[in-house]
């Protein structure tokens, strides 16, 4: 039998993610906040049957007013908490520890789907847009935003691999936002392959869960955390970096000399007919010292 406190904790959370993506007053949120007093009762203390009491006021009222203050009431509170036990440290986020955790509720899952694809199809256009002007900080929140959000929705829904990977690329963006991380071309190639990647691993569990073949998505998925986690950290050095020193001119240039041709002898010979004349150079026009030196010359 699934420990109360536990199984209250999974239903709180599934109440947070539907908050996110339903609207407001709609029967997916009477439904979960329905089963949280489900929940609460099983736990059975004074102060969840307090909270069940809360929730039912909820439900009662129009369009579930409240709401959000129920839980965030509930949320951090309960019974005692269980005596912690040693345990090994968790494993890396599979595929299977996805799929069990979207099983255990359909019709969340599929909200979750739809709402993940819809939020990455608004990067592309966006992130082009901030490459052109990057000081823009409202196309840098825009594209902040839905990773954002699906790292939350993920992470409360237990999808341990599409959360780690939105908050790899979360975190830089969030550096880039607080100007301490400047993006470049690196960076936005980056972000459009990780859209391609998270899109994927949402598709290739949505297609799990009915029962398709699988791909094994997992090289890209984690080639894609390494890759951010280098690029933040390598970031910062490459952005203070101060620039490599100049030689210092001198506060005096080096005279210019011209030579001077010695004057021509003049004979009685006839002069040779004309060549055509030389093509034309572009020259710098000579500074008015040398100028009067060379008319000094002439003969």
């Amino acid at each position: 039998m699934p420990d109360p406190r536990q199984n209250l904790e999974a239903v709180l959370n599934r109440l947070a993610v539907a908050m996110a993506i339903e609207p407001e007053g709609s029967d997916t949120l009477r439904d979960r906040l329905a089963d949280g007093v489900v929940a609460l009762e099983a736990c059975g203390t004074p102060a969840d049957r307090k909270h069940a009491d809360g929730a039912r006021a909820v439900l009662r009222s129009p369009n579930l007013a409240g709401l959000a203050d129920w839980l965030a009431q509930v949320a951090p509170q309960g019974a005692e908490p269980p005596v912690p036990v040693a345990e090994a440290p968790p494993g890396p986020p599979t595929v299977e520890d996805d799929l069990a955790s979207l099983k255990m509720d359909p019709d969340l899952a599929a909200m979750f789907v739809a709402e993940a694809l819809d939020h990455l199809a608004t990067i592309e256009n966006t992130l082009l847009q901030l490459e052109a002007t990057p000081g823009d900080q409202k196309l840098l929140n825009d594209v902040f935003r839905p990773f954002h959000t699906i790292k939350g929705n993920s992470g409360a829904l237990g999808l341990g691999r599409m959360q780690q990977l939105a908050h790899t690329v979360e975190n830089m963006l969030d550096l880039a936002r607080a100007g301490r991380y400047a993006l470049g071309a690196a960076e936005f190639d980056a972000i459009l392959q990780s859209v391609d990647v998270l899109s994927a691993l949402i598709r290739d569990t949505q297609a799990r869960l009915h029962g398709a073949p699988g791909e094994d998505l997992e090289p890209r998925r984690v080639a894609m955390v390494t890759l951010f986690e280098g690029l933040v950290r390598r970031g910062p050095a490459i952005a203070e970096a101060a620039p490599a020193p100049r030689e210092p001119m001198t506060s005096t240039p080096t005279p210019l000399v011209v030579p001077v041709a010695a004057p021509v002898p003049v004979t009685n010979a006839p002069v040779a007919a004309a060549s055509a004349p030389a093509p034309a150079r572009n020259r710098t026009p000579a500074a008015p010292g040398l100028a009067a030196a060379a008319g000094a010359e002439t003969i």
